[in-house]
């Protein structure tokens, strides 16, 4: 038969907010005849180190590829983009990771 594609695209944002940090985890995984399946989780933890400097980074695009056990080429795209934000004295680091897998 015919093989059947699969793509999970994962998504981590991480907000800094004060001396806590909230990281959110979307999870997306999409079959051939299926509709595509969603899981966010949202996790709050403190935050163990402050960073010192202030600035925005470019988007970092990374591809990675390998050979899988049955000789079939596979494509993984990683996309990270950080903004760090100062608000008063305050100091918000957003970062969004887009992994897609073929």
């Amino acid at each position: 038969g015919k093989p059947k594609k699969k793509k999970i695209r994962t998504k981590v944002i991480k907000k800094g907010n004060g001396d806590k940090q909230e990281v959110t985890d979307i999870e997306t995984v999409e079959e051939d005849d299926k509709q595509p399946e969603t899981t966010v989780t949202v996790e709050e933890t403190p935050v163990e180190e402050v960073p010192q400097e202030v600035r925005e980074m470019p988007e970092e695009v990374r591809v990675i590829e390998t050979i899988s056990e049955d000789g079939k080429p596979k494509k993984k795209k990683i996309r990270t983009r950080v903004i760090k934000k100062v608000k008063g004295g305050k100091q918000e680091v957003t970062k969004i990771e887009t992994v897609e897998e073929d």
